[in-house]
């Protein structure tokens, strides 16, 4: 994946996956290794750097209208009637016993357009990789 950008106004020369294991269907744990070169444009400079990014994945790809290319993050939005209770929230691991769980964020209650109380929440999958860890994932 040459020529891919983070989105967050620097280029990336060199971006893959430089591992993944899939831990359920849709449900994959990758670590992302980027590579910024020193970047300089008007107003604005950045020094080079190397970056290691893990991530929870479905698996699919998101490709922008430049080519860049993302992998889409393993959340969802879960809708419930006011007087249900949400799914319960789950926790798995990696094969390297890394710690995997579903947080919840963003809970709203509403009324829809029949007028029935509702209320919602965004579920997304967070991994936590110590540092010593993740530098073991760093390639040449």
């Amino acid at each position: 994946m040459s020529a891919i950008n983070n989105l967050k106004g620097h280029i990336v020369k060199d971006g893959k996956v430089v591992y993944s294991e899939e831990l359920e269907p849709h449900i994959i744990f990758a670590v992302i290794q980027l590579y910024e070169p020193k970047y300089e444009k008007h107003n604005y400079s950045n020094c080079s750097r190397l970056l290691l990014k893990t991530i929870i994945t479905t698996g699919e790809k998101y490709i922008f209208s430049n080519g860049v290319e993302s992998l889409i993050d393993a959340e969802r939005i879960e809708e419930i009637n006011e007087d249900e209770n949400f799914e319960t929230l789950r926790e798995i691991k990696t094969l390297q016993g890394f710690k995997v769980w579903e947080s919840s964020f963003g809970e709203n209650n509403y009324l829809n357009t029949k007028k029935i109380k509702k209320k919602s929440r965004k579920v997304k999958w967070i991994v936590e990789v110590p540092k010593n860890e993740l530098v073991k994932f760093f390639i040449n």
